[in-house]
């Protein structure tokens, strides 16, 4: 047993003196409550003690006591808890819409912190007249087709254009009938760089916001990135899904 004490100081030569006594109370070198216990009282993190484990606060009955901390509680990963998918419903067999109703809600594992930078954004009204007014896109997509993929976020001005003119563009592609048979509908926004520029939501940012602000300064998410011919391409405007049109559908995936 004195050869076991003997061990466990020696690994303790740059610690804090030990005091004899001890409390059940202790605090960590880096002002963290704690337990003054035994170690073999102290929780074990796969199989080893945890390294928070190891700063002596005391000995009684024989046996060295060290500042024993709680474990740190993972990070939460979001993780969906929920998961809808609009207009599809493959446990009947039902067809799916080609492009149509790419969308998603999705519930977080746990509460999101706001602060400066974590707002929450609000859904849109179906009322509000978006063609011509700017939106602004933002992903971590691609900065350009085939290109890098950004490693900070990116955003972007640009301008909702007329849903038939940009129709229009994509029904010259081959693939348009089969993409979105019986045309866009209500289901898609259009939106490109006002100032011709290239910029655009590229790869890798299917799923990110497209932001309209109002008057009073809120922002409303009034498109989800979906499609696409090449990024930046003047001749076809982004597509975005529609927000607007599926509020009855995200309010019911909400209760």
């Amino acid at each position: 047993m004195r050869l076991v004490l003997l061990l466990v100081c020696a690994a303790f030569v740059d610690a804090s003196p030990i005091l004899f006594g001890g409390g059940e109370d202790c605090t960590s070198s880096d002002g963290r409550k704690g337990r003054c216990v035994s170690a073999n009282a102290c929780p074990r993190v796969t199989g080893r003690v945890q390294p928070s484990c190891v700063q002596p606060c005391g000995f009684r009955h024989g046996q060295l006591q060290i500042c024993c901390l709680p474990p740190k509680p993972a990070a939460p990963a979001p993780v969906a808890l929920r998961c809808g998918v609009a207009g599809a419903d493959n446990s009947r067999g039902a067809p799916r819409r080609a492009s149509h109703d790419d969308l998603a809600v999705l519930e977080l594992a746990s509460p999101v912190t706001l602060g400066p930078r974590v707002r929450p954004v609000c859904l849109p009204d179906p009322k509000v007249r978006l063609v011509g007014r700017d939106a602004q896109v933002a992903g971590w997509g691609r900065l350009a087709f085939a290109g890098d993929t950004a490693v900070v976020l990116q955003e972007a001005r640009l301008r909702v254009v007329p849903l038939d003119t940009c129709e229009s563009a994509y029904r010259r592609l081959a693939s348009f009938t089969d993409s979105f048979p019986g045309g866009f509908g209500t289901t898609k926004l259009c939106a490109q760089d006002p100032e011709r520029r290239g910029a655009d939501a590229c790869q890798g940012d299917s799923g990110g916001p497209l932001m309209a602000q109002a008057a009073d300064g809120t922002w409303s998410i009034v498109g989800v990135v979906s499609a696409g011919v090449g990024c930046g391409n003047p001749d076809f405007p982004g597509l975005y899904t529609r927000v607007a049109s599926y509020l009855d559908w995200i309010h019911e995936q909400m209760t």
